[in-house]
């Protein structure tokens, strides 16, 4: 994925844990700048960042960056499968398992939990959003398409726990985007009853700890 919500922002970087992340469908490179600014500028140890993505375009944005240590140009199941287990500590798949169909998204939920070594952040949109390739500011990405949509049940049957980012409200209720654009206390709240009932959320964020790390969030219930 290109992009990523910024409504994920406050939530993805707190999670990390250890020296070694890896950054999996990096596209423009938001994560890896995150991570290098606001976690391993923070970190006594050397933190090392590593992005994975399949679109030519995005890599050679990336490798001009500055903020990761490698870039692999590389479909994510093959780089992950080449991987020992743990062999990173924190993994970020934001806007990835979407891009896969559902057979090959069981793989890649397999795959990160066998090379994950502290913490797993997946996230994705809680609705239908398929579509084909798409035009970027890199140039066309065949790899934008969207072949899969995944709900809650997914992640917590493998044992992640999953709260919701941001609410799909306007796109369920007739006239609900005019009343929360007046009304922003109500947006505010809508959004945080999102968090603890991802069922009316508009992106899912699933986590699931390798270690005893405890988290910072209350995850939710529908």
């Amino acid at each position: 994925m290109s992009t990523s919500p910024l409504d994920l922002d406050p939530y993805v970087i707190p999670m990390l844990r250890g020296e070694k992340i890896l950054d999996l469908g990096c596209g423009y490179g938001h994560w890896g700048h995150l991570a290098r600014t606001h976690y391993a500028a923070l970190q006594s140890a050397r933190v090392t960042i590593t992005g994975v993505d399949l679109f030519e375009g995005n890599v050679t944005l990336c490798r001009g960056m500055g903020v990761y240590d490698d870039v692999a140009h590389e479909d994510v199941l093959a780089f992950l499968a080449r991987q020992a287990d743990g062999a990173f500590d924190s993994i970020i798949a934001a806007e990835l398992i979407e891009h896969f169909s559902r057979e090959d998204g069981a793989k890649l939920l397999d795959q990160l939990d066998r090379v994950a070594a502290k913490v797993v952040v997946v996230s994705t949109p809680n609705y239908a959003a398929y579509r084909g390739g798409g035009e970027t500011m890199v140039g066309f990405n065949e790899w934008e398409h969207h072949l899969s949509q995944w709900a809650p049940v997914d992640f917590r049957a493998r044992g992640y726990k999953v709260m919701g980012v941001s609410h799909k409200l306007h796109k369920r209720v007739p006239g609900a985007y005019r009343v929360l654009t007046k009304f922003p206390t109500l947006n505010a709240l809508a959004r945080a009853y999102a968090e603890t009932h991802p069922s009316i959320a508009l992106n899912l964020l699933a986590v699931k700890h390798m270690d005893t790390a405890p988290t910072n969030f209350v995850f939710g219930l529908g």
